[in-house]
């Protein structure tokens, strides 16, 4: 019995010594880093974002993205006003490979595009975190690491530039309005939160308001390792539809 106990306890101590083998990040960086050594390319994400600046736009935009093996299927929801512009539609775009094949459900009708090197918005994430380490805040709050990021800096972003669609500095409305939300919300904050243990993406949230301007985004990850492949598979009727509208002898 005092054997069985001994091993017993020397089981506890050596289970408890593992768990506390890994040092609690002190900074931006650290976690970053390993947030980058994870592989994060099966989710689900629900994300909201929009800004409006008086005179000037008013965007809105749901996505529904789920991820699997490098491909994804993205179902969005846009609004759009702006000088000359007045659009709301529902898109839904598949990522395959390099590939993005696009459907507008209102006009029954498909594309396809070359999307260069593919990337998951998770992926995004980190490199938009990996890219603020020096500025960036590390804190605890219950379960969760928190990156707190100021949004000069997210806005002077590569990532804000593609999630908005933006061109920086090669538009002059571009631009204007990166001027305008610089002046607006100088001193406002984005917080993206990560799972203590394993280190996954959970929540990225933002949302403030000005002299009439507001921006908002709002994303939660979920469903890590359970989207399957078929999901985001791209049906066959769109890749029929894409290689029949290609000119003879030129790729879909």
């Amino acid at each position: 019995m005092k054997k069985t106990m001994k091993c017993a306890s020397l089981l506890l101590v050596s289970v408890m010594l593992a768990g506390c083998s890994e040092k609690a990040p002190e900074t931006a960086a650290e976690l970053m880093e390993r947030v980058k050594e994870k592989n994060f390319d099966n989710y689900a994400l629900v994300m909201d974002y929009g800004f409006t600046i008086p005179d000037a736009m008013e965007l809105s935009l749901n996505m529904d993205v789920l991820s699997a093996a490098g491909s994804s299927k993205t179902d969005m929801t846009l609004s759009m006003k702006a000088v000359g512009v007045d659009l709301d539609m529902d898109v839904v775009v598949y990522g395959d490979g390099t590939t993005s094949y696009v459907y507008i459900p209102e006009l029954d009708t498909w594309s396809a595009g070359d999307m260069g090197e593919t990337t998951t918005l998770s992926s995004d994430l980190v490199m938009m975190g990996e890219s603020m380490t020096d500025v960036a805040v590390l804190s605890e709050e219950g379960n969760s690491y928190v990156l707190t990021v100021p949004l000069s800096d997210l806005i002077e972003s590569s990532v804000f530039d593609e999630l908005f669609g933006m061109g920086g500095s090669q538009s002059t409305d571009d631009s204007v309005i990166k001027d305008a939300l610089l002046s607006l919300f100088s001193d406002a904050e984005m917080k993206m939160t990560y799972d203590k243990k394993s280190y996954e993406p959970q929540y990225f949230d933002f949302d403030v308001s000005a002299e009439g301007a507001t921006f908002m985004m709002h994303g939660e990850f979920s469903g890590y390792g359970e989207i399957e492949e078929d999901e985001v598979a791209v049906p066959e009727e769109g890749k029929a539809a894409v290689a029949s509208a290609a000119p003879t002898g030129e790729p879909a």
